[in-house]
């Protein structure tokens, strides 16, 4: 894990800080804010301090330990005065003293502080005023020290007082940046080491040592492989820690969680691109998901979309995370977010309800990829063909979505909440004594589009029934002139239920052939049911079989399974059966799901079929004998009938066997059965 580095920028703001200083100052700390910022190790682990100071009153802490994710200040001008080195370096002692974390026993402490000192006064007069040998000699004991001189004088060396480097940068900027680049090298060098060491003993170790490092660290950053000694394949198997929302994670599971609280926050982190460069430094295959993700975020068209996006990544990334999340809640599961999306829909809370609907498109991959259940997956996408074809509000689909997967069975009409229907139900009978029929009729004519709705949402049969009793004839339905009449939608399902309980396929598909556009539009606009969907789905399920017509495929197989069993016993009729229907058994023998059914059947077909050229002649056998006996050479046989005589009478014919073989005999007609 990254140790924390403080580094602290220590700022004369003295009169020595003219215009031109001042400007080059800025630049100089935006330059260090910026480049700790885009470096993958520095930003996990530099902590920054900044203390601005003139004289002993003119002291100011602008940021204490701040990551530069989150370091904000405005540009620096002088504060007026002469220096008082003494009073700057004395804050920064305190600051050091009260925010640096020390080692102690198993637990490693912050690393060797860094202080980057900027000053525009080269004058040897004034310079450590105010700090004492011993005071110096402390500092540099306990902290790299490098001071950055701004007034583009050459003779810096009254600053190596109290400094372990001094630099000029006057003009130019370069050894700053040279300095910044090699703070990421550090960083990883000691969270390895089992004894940090300085970053001024970092930077003076073997240089071949280092410029090697530098080289495999900038080829990872780069994307190609990183050669693993032991010690870094640990290391970057493990997980780094992350700063998300103030605090810091030290796994996935605490991460996501954390993110899936404050969604809004982790959306950003993915589309800044902190939480794939984070991941690039030790997890490819994450920081993979999360430029994936941050491009499908660009792309997202809505807040449901760019949800769906962010929950998908996240449980992705820890699939061991199983709960849920809205409204800045954690919810066990789909179960507990039914009875959310009631109670947020009966206290009437847009707001809860909206965060709710965020997850609409999210819920089916939840049910599929992280619960695994089908059931669930198939019950989201009821639910929201529902609320789509109704074009119901967000609250709407959180009562919807509520009934699916909870037992509560609460409505809130016309603001008030009521426990179950039969509450309303009493409610209604009470209004009507206490207020009379005209306050109970008047109630339900206010209330009819919400009265409606519970009706057509809440999934039991009872809870509907009671509910459209309440509305009266209201959404009576009557079919032509007469021939059919439902006083609701239950009433119609509870008929058709029946005709298919009894096989009635031609009755129930001339309903929908005849009324058909209109049930439609009386189901989705009247009843607000799905009566004429269910029965479409019916009426497409149908099996035709010649002029037979199924309720389905199972009671086709059926019926020919029922003609194999019934006429077992009877071969020559299934023979004659499979003569007469081949065509159409032909044609079931090409769905799989007739097709062993179907073949038993048309092998029928050649029941009792003899060789071509042979004739079948079946025995009888008397004390031994077998009839009719077995040809024998010279036999006379009579077979056939022919006009023989003059007069043109048929006549038998007489055969005589010339030879007998293979259980075939070859015959000849005794007479001319031809006049020449």
């Amino acid at each position: 894990m990254l140790q924390r580095l403080p580094l602290f920028l220590l700022v004369d703001a003295s009169d020595s800080m003219e215009r031109c200083h001042a400007d080059t100052l800025n630049r100089a700390l935006r330059l260090v804010i910026n480049r700790i910022s885009e470096d993958l190790y520095a930003v996990e682990s530099v902590v920054i301090s900044v203390i601005v100071f003139s004289g002993k009153s003119q002291v100011k802490v602008l940021n204490r330990f701040s990551y530069a994710y989150h370091c904000g200040f405005s540009d620096i001008s002088s504060l007026g005065g002469a220096a008082d080195y003494g009073a700057g370096f004395g804050a920064l002692f305190r600051e050091m003293t009260d925010g640096v974390v020390r080692p102690s026993g198993s637990a490693p402490g912050d690393l060797r502080p860094l202080v980057f000192f900027f000053t525009a006064d080269s004058s040897r007069r004034t310079a450590g005023q105010g700090l004492s040998d011993r005071a110096a000699q402390d500092l540099r004991r306990n902290a790299d020290v490098f001071s950055f001189v701004l007034s583009g004088k050459t003779d810096n060396s009254w600053a190596s007082r109290y400094s372990d480097r001094v630099y000029n940068i006057g003009d130019d900027a370069a050894p700053l940046e040279s300095l910044l680049s090699k703070i990421s090298s550090y960083v990883l060098k000691s969270s390895r080491a089992a004894i940090p060491q300085g970053f001024l003993s970092m930077m003076l170790s073997s240089e071949n040592d280092y410029q090697s490092g530098g080289r495999e660290d900038r080829a990872y950053q780069s994307g190609r492989e990183r050669p693993e000694s032991p010690g870094r394949a640990r290391r970057y198997k493990s997980f780094l820690p992350y700063f998300f929302a103030g605090s810091s994670y030290t796994t996935m599971p605490e991460l996501v969680t954390a993110m899936l609280l404050r969604p809004r926050e982790g959306i950003r982190d993915i589309r800044s691109g902190n939480l794939a460069r984070h991941f690039g430094r030790f997890d490819r295959y994450t920081e993979e998901l999360c430029e994936r993700a941050a491009r499908d975020l660009a792309m997202a068209l809505d807040p449901v979309s760019e949800r769906n996006v962010f929950c998908r990544l996240m449980y992705e990334m820890a699939p061991e995370v199983k709960s849920l999340f809205a409204g800045g809640r954690e919810i066990s599961g789909l179960t507990e977010l039914g009875e959310y999306a009631i109670n947020a829909a009966a206290a009437g809370n847009e707001r809860l309800c909206g965060e709710i609907l965020l997850l609409q498109d999210f819920l089916e991959f939840y049910a599929v990829s992280v619960i695994k259940s089908d059931t669930a997956a198939h019950i989201l996408r009821t639910a929201r063909e529902l609320a789509t074809r109704m074009h119901y509000p967000d609250i709407r689909f959180c009562w919807i979505l509520g009934y699916a997967f909870s037992e509560k069975r609460s409505l809130r009409v016309r603001d008030k909440v009521f426990g179950s229907p039969s509450e309303l139900w009493y409610f209604l009978e009470d209004l009507k004594k206490r207020q009379g029929v005209s306050a109970y009729e008047g109630f339900i004519a206010e209330c009819r589009d919400d009265l409606t709705f519970f009706a057509a949402a809440i999934p039991e049969r009872s809870a509907k029934r009671l509910l459209q009793g309440i509305l009266g004839n209201g959404g009576k339905a009557v079919f032509g002139d007469g021939e059919l009449e439902f006083r609701d939608a239950a009433a119609f399902d509870d008929f058709i239920a029946k005709l298919l309980q009894g096989g009635k396929a031609y009755r129930l598909k001339a309903i929908f052939e005849n009324y058909g556009p209109a049930l439609r539009q009386v189901a989705d606009e009247v009843w607000h049911s799905a009566s004429y969907h269910s029965l479409k789905r019916t009426v497409k399920n149908f099996a035709a079989y010649e002029e037979h017509l199924f309720v389905s495929p199972e009671a086709l197989r059926d019926y020919l399974s029922d003609i194999l069993v019934r006429n077992q016993d009877s071969p020559e009729f299934l023979r004659e059966y499979a003569k007469m229907h081949d065509q159409a058994l032909a044609s079931l023998e090409t769905h799989p799901e007739f097709r062993e059914t179907a073949s038993r059947l048309r092998s029928f077909r050649n029941f009792g079929k003899s060789r071509r050229g042979s004739v079948t002649a079946h025995t009888i056998t008397v004390n031994d004998v077998r009839y009719p006996r077995m040809l024998m050479k010279g036999d006379v046989i009579s077979f056939g009938r022919y006009p023989c005589d003059r007069d043109g009478s048929l006549a038998p014919l007489e055969w005589q066997v010339l030879e007998v073989s293979s259980g075939e005999a070859f015959l000849i007609t005794r007479y001319c059965c031809r006049r020449f």
